[in-house]
């Protein structure tokens, strides 16, 4: 399966919730994501991590942030 459209979606959802400084955790993101809808939440963990080893994204306590918006995960905790 081609995880494009995946990492698009998940970057477009990340930006949205960012704008209110708003990070989200693995099931926010699969509940909220940006025009797709995912069956498999493991694909989604496995993106979410290749994402992550790209510097595409960043997470910490288990919150996923866009990069160098570390001091969002403090408005979760």
């Amino acid at each position: 399966m081609e995880k494009q459209p995946l990492k698009k979606a998940v970057l477009q959802t990340l930006t949205y919730f960012d704008l209110s400084a708003y990070p989200l955790t693995a099931t926010e993101i699969k509940n909220w994501l940006y025009r797709y809808e995912v069956s498999d939440f493991s694909l989604l963990l496995m993106t979410l991590e290749e994402m992550r080893n790209q510097n595409q994204i960043e997470e910490k306590y288990g919150y996923f942030f866009l990069p160098n918006r570390i001091e969002t995960v403090e408005n979760r905790r």
